[in-house]
């Protein structure tokens, strides 16, 4: 426990509240990793919280809790869950790896085996695994993520409650669930946890989407790629278009320029499937697309794609690689053709390097002005 936890717990029993950490941070410490965040779990409702801490932030709707800022550091305070008990709090946890807690004298609490079934490598809930996931049923998503987090197992209870519970996974916002996938895709065992989905039969489900499973272009996934460059693999393995897979991100409330970076991604890779990369077409996708698409093609398409040292020797060849290595721009074009601002501008800009990345024009500035007024003006 840090000496920010500390604080507050010790600040909150001597105003007569019981006080433990709870949540992640527990199960890091069982697991000998750093917490990221601390969590805070009282005896108390959120205005008895308030007269202790007064200066605390109240944030939350349906589950309201305190922000307390000790030693620098912000934690959340929470009532307990259930009947008021510690114990009932940490049993409406999702899993019992996150059911445990970490009293004041530095002892873990424990009541649902968590670290045993950390030790076992085993996800479970505390109680009734169909109870957990209804209380929140995009626990189920959830449920995958740490699986993918951990390459742990799913109990048998576990798996059997997420086939049964998930009609009530439509309830769920599409912002939380984009969220999940977006963290469970950059986690180190992906591509175990999809295989689970996938074989499990809820997949498409747990992307919103009224699809089967057709290929297992999923197990390309890769943590170490943008979350963007992921996406083609999981909408490909539903046989998704690039137009559904705009629908499917745009559902889930992806950001708009992730959901734009994987449909020209999608478009590049089928680009590729029948064509070979020129100095333009390398310059028009740039680096990450162009290591992204090779990567796909190597999974759609085996022995295909380039091997990547010779793709970056290609790549950086070129004589330019953005726009900002023309020796020229649109302000002194302006001045050298003696025009106003407009759409030529950018005519003139793809002239000039077309030209340069075919080594028919030198990339200095006298040779590329005298291009521009030999052609447009």
């Amino acid at each position: 426990m840090d000496a920010g936890a500390r604080f507050i717990i010790d600040k909150l029993q001597k105003a007569g509240i019981e006080a433990a950490v709870v949540g992640g941070a527990v199960r890091d410490e069982v697991m000998n990793q750093t917490p990221k965040d601390v969590d805070i779990a009282a005896k108390a409702e959120v205005s008895s919280l308030v007269d202790v801490f007064p200066s605390a932030r109240r944030v939350g709707r349906q589950t309201e809790s305190l922000l307390v800022k000790a030693c620098g550091t912000v934690y959340e305070v929470t009532p307990y869950k259930g009947d008021g008990t510690l114990k009932d709090d940490l049993a409406h946890r999702d899993f019992t790896m996150n059911a445990m807690a970490i009293l004041i004298d530095g002892t873990i609490y424990d009541p649902f085996h968590g670290k045993f079934d950390i030790q076992s490598r085993k996800l479970a809930c505390p109680g009734a695994c169909s109870d957990r996931l209804e209380e929140d049923p995009l626990r189920l998503l959830r449920a995958f993520r740490f699986q993918a987090v951990y390459h742990f197992q799913f109990s048998r209870e576990l798996a059997s409650a997420v086939q049964k519970q998930l009609p009530w996974f439509d309830q769920v916002a599409a912002e939380r669930v984009g969220e999940e996938w977006k963290k469970l895709l950059s986690s180190p065992y992906a591509v175990a946890a999809l295989k689970q989905m996938a074989h499990s039969g809820v997949f498409a489900s747990l992307l919103k989407q009224n699809k089967r499973v057709a290929f297992t272009y999923y197990e390309g996934v890769d943590p170490s790629l943008s979350l963007w460059a992921n996406w083609p693999g999981i909408w490909w393995s539903l046989n998704c278009s690039s137009q559904e897979t705009r629908r499917g991100l745009k559902n889930l409330a992806r950001p708009s320029q992730e959901v734009q970076n994987t449909v020209r991604l999608i478009d590049w890779v089928l680009w590729r499937e029948v064509n070979d990369w020129t100095a333009e077409t390398l310059y028009q996708a740039g680096w990450s697309l162009v290591e992204a698409a090779e990567h796909w093609l190597r999974v759609r398409t085996p022995g295909a794609a380039y091997d990547h040292c010779e793709l970056k020797y290609m790549y950086h060849k070129l004589p330019i690689q953005t726009r900002a290595d023309l020796p020229v721009d649109g302000i002194r074009l302006m001045k050298l053709c003696n025009r106003s601002g407009g759409a030529w501008i950018e005519d003139v800009l793809r002239s000039v390097e077309k030209e340069v990345l075919n080594n028919r024009l030198q990339l200095e500035r006298e040779a590329v002005e005298a291009f521009i007024q030999e052609e447009w003006t």
